[in-house]
């Protein structure tokens, strides 16, 4: 496993403490848009809107609620609604994203209070025995985080799953606030198939399996 990958992963861990008193904002799409009806004949398992990447020509499928935001769009927002404080965190993390190769996608859910990013990436190829450098790699960057000694961080799950035609690696971990006692979860994805790989980082209040979403992703 090269280190590419591994310093992708950066935690979604200060969305969220904007997000609550974010208000919700149009703007244009770094990705286009498609109903379902325009996806295909099947119907898949979940409902949503299926978002096309341009970069790679992959599909996403997210919850409905979800609008996409371009990254000057985004960081407005962050200078609008976050602390001098944090909006210098939430900008360093975007910055970190934007190294990666490929190109990045943010999507934001002022419903639910919840943000999506996601790279599409040059091909990564990952295996099993894999997983516990990628556990190891997004427990190391979540040591690196700012103000580390005011977040509790918990490891909810992880684990690796596919065949030799997809590899899917999942993380979640939840973050409190040791102050405010607020607390946020983080998904991480990482998935390849048909030579192409998509990072994704979920963050949420509240945790929502987006499992079904993945497995109607479409490379």
């Amino acid at each position: 496993m090269n280190r590419p990958i591994l310093k992708s992963i950066t935690i979604l861990a200060f969305v969220t403490l904007f997000a609550c008193n974010e208000k919700k904002e149009t703007t244009n799409t770094e990705s286009n848009t498609e109903t379902e009806a325009e996806k295909g004949t099947e119907t898949p398992a979940v409902s949503g809107t299926v978002h096309f990447l341009d970069y790679s020509g992959i599909k996403v499928l997210l919850p409905k609620d979800y609008e996409p935001y371009s990254l000057v769009r985004y960081q407005e927002l962050l200078d609008s609604e976050l602390t001098k404080e944090m909006s210098k965190m939430e900008n360093y993390r975007l910055g970190q994203l934007r190294k990666m190769d490929g190109k990045l996608y943010l999507f934001y859910n002022n419903a639910n209070k919840s943000n999506v990013a996601i790279n599409a990436t040059p091909h990564i190829s990952f295996e099993k025995d894999n997983a516990q450098e990628l556990l190891n790699g997004i427990a190391m960057d979540n040591q690196n985080l700012p103000n580390l000694e005011k977040l509790a961080i918990e490891k909810v799950e992880a684990k690796f799953s596919g065949t030799k035609n997809q590899q899917v690696f999942k993380a979640v971990y939840k973050f409190t606030d040791k102050k405010t006692k607020k607390h946020w979860f983080t998904t991480n994805y990482i998935i390849s198939a048909n030579d192409k790989t998509l990072f994704m980082e979920i963050t949420q209040p509240e945790l929502i399996n987006y499992n079904p979403y993945i497995e109607e992703i479409v490379f």
